[in-house]
């Protein structure tokens, strides 16, 4: 399996090979893809097909050509004001993965890269899966989509994370059970 890219321009109409997507994902497929806020470059993740959030990722410029790993990032799920990224973090052993309240499973941890420093992030510990975050524009708020396990049952939840004097803090988590 090869990935494909093209890069196109939505002025001009103009499209042209990526190379580099191709060259990077060395047989694996793209699982995430996001650009950063003033669409100057753009952060992609890799992993093996069937249902992997990613193994690797990189922020490439289009402009520059030249791409940076962002280490210990598995997957991004966003890109925030200042080229923060929060993703899911690259687990080397099972000691690396987050296990839930309850779960036998096993899930990527949530992480927050900057600069090649990598911060674990907090979670409230009825978090069971997340899988889509929102950075606010100051960087001080961070908004997680997942599942919370209560009262017996999953149902859809947003975390919402805020960095405070200590650090990454869990705030709130709505997650409709009233």
């Amino acid at each position: 399996r090869a990935a494909r890219g093209f890069m196109v321009d939505l002025h001009s109409g103009e499209s042209q090979r990526w190379g580099w997507l191709e060259t990077a994902a060395s047989g694996d497929e793209v699982t995430a893809l996001q650009w950063n806020a003033s669409s100057t470059s753009v952060y992609v993740s890799f992993g093996p097909g069937g249902g992997s959030q990613g193994e690797r990722s990189y922020r490439y410029d289009p402009d520059t050509g030249e791409s940076v790993e962002l280490k210990g990032v598995a997957a991004v799920l966003e890109v925030g004001p200042q080229g923060q990224v929060v993703g899911l973090g690259a687990a080397a052993s099972a000691s690396d993965l987050d296990y839930p309240t309850g779960s036998q499973y096993g899930y990527l941890p949530l992480v927050l890269w900057l600069d090649d420093e990598l911060v674990r992030i907090p979670r409230d510990p009825g978090l069971v899966s997340w899988d889509f975050a929102w950075m606010s524009d100051d960087g001080k708020t961070i908004v997680i989509r997942g599942s919370y396990a209560g009262e017996g049952e999953q149902r859809p939840c947003l975390e919402v994370l805020g960095l405070g004097d200590a650090g990454w803090e869990v705030d709130q988590v709505y997650d409709g059970g009233g």
